[in-house]
């Protein structure tokens, strides 16, 4: 983490990568070359040295015919991420954390009052570098949590984890992840 609150920008942690990026309709388009700097997307700052953790739960029945497992089924399946960030004094980043309703801006001061809160929907991506150093993108389709933990340490930064709680899309997927592939040689054209 940072030593002091002066070492952060937006909510950059002393130069570490990730990024995260917030898009309010819930099916929005991504790809490996998406411009998060349109309108679309809110910059939520960047995710501290503490990074993120991707959990994905199911319950679980075994097949059992004779007294032998033949498998395993899977079913009510739970995607769940949490971002370990540094805190971001915007008013847009505070309502995505707290709800729309909960946050305020009155002549230069952000009053956060967290009356009542339903988790904010929508698309999260993470950017990311890969063991190459190449670019990774994982994408979140999701709704925040009401449960949000804030640290206050001395001769630190304000840091939070989000926690985001995925909701199936259509065709069942819930989170994607694009990154370089290694082996991939790009086509030559005749004639050169």
């Amino acid at each position: 983490m940072a030593k002091s609150s002066s070492a952060v920008t937006s909510v950059q942690v002393e130069g570490q990568e990730g990024p995260v990026y917030y898009n309010k309709d819930i099916t929005a388009n991504v790809s490996y070359d998406t411009d998060f700097s349109s309108s679309e997307w809110l910059d939520l700052g960047y995710g501290s040295t503490d990074g993120a953790s991707i959990e994905q739960k199911a319950d679980s029945t075994d097949k059992k015919v004779w007294g032998s497992n033949l498998g395993t089924t899977y079913s009510n399946f739970k995607d769940t991420a949490v971002v370990h960030a540094a805190s971001y004094r915007s008013k847009n980043t505070l309502s995505v954390l707290f709800g729309e309703g909960n946050v305020e801006s009155t002549d230069g001061v952000i009053h956060v009052n967290v009356k009542s809160r339903q988790g904010t929907k929508g698309t999260f991506v993470i950017v990311g570098r890969d063991d190459d150093g190449g670019k990774m993108l994982w994408v979140y389709r999701g709704q925040t949590s009401p449960e949000v933990s804030y640290d206050l340490k001395e001769d630190d930064i304000i840091s939070y984890d989000l926690l985001i709680n995925g909701i199936s899309q259509s065709n069942g997927s819930t989170s994607e992840m694009y990154l370089s592939d290694p082996e991939y040689v790009p086509p030559t054209t005749s004639g050169q």
